[in-house]
């Protein structure tokens, strides 16, 4: 990770902590779907918060959906999102 991915990264978190709606188009910009973030958790299937010694990359952004379902999004997806202006606060 770079300087820029490392204030990405904290962008993302102050929008998790604050429980932010997000925005955001895993196909470039096609289909926009919008929720609330929530919490990083291990996986889709384990939706237990990350220990002290995990690596917040590994876990998945919890987003709660306008529709009211779960969305599952890994954080590196999150960053390149981000990266690429695909992942915005609303």
């Amino acid at each position: 990770m770079n300087q820029s991915d490392i204030l990405m990264l904290a962008e993302i978190l102050i929008m998790i902590n604050k429980g932010s709606q997000v925005k955001w188009s895993e196909d470039g910009g096609d289909t926009i779907r919008q929720g609330t973030a929530r919490h990083i958790v291990k996986s889709p299937d384990n939706i237990g918060f990350l220990g002290f010694n995990e690596d917040v990359l590994t876990g998945y952004l919890r987003i709660t959906t306008i529709t009211g379902l779960a969305a599952f999004l890994p954080m590196t997806g999150v960053l390149q999102l981000r990266r690429e202006g695909l992942f915005t606060d609303v």
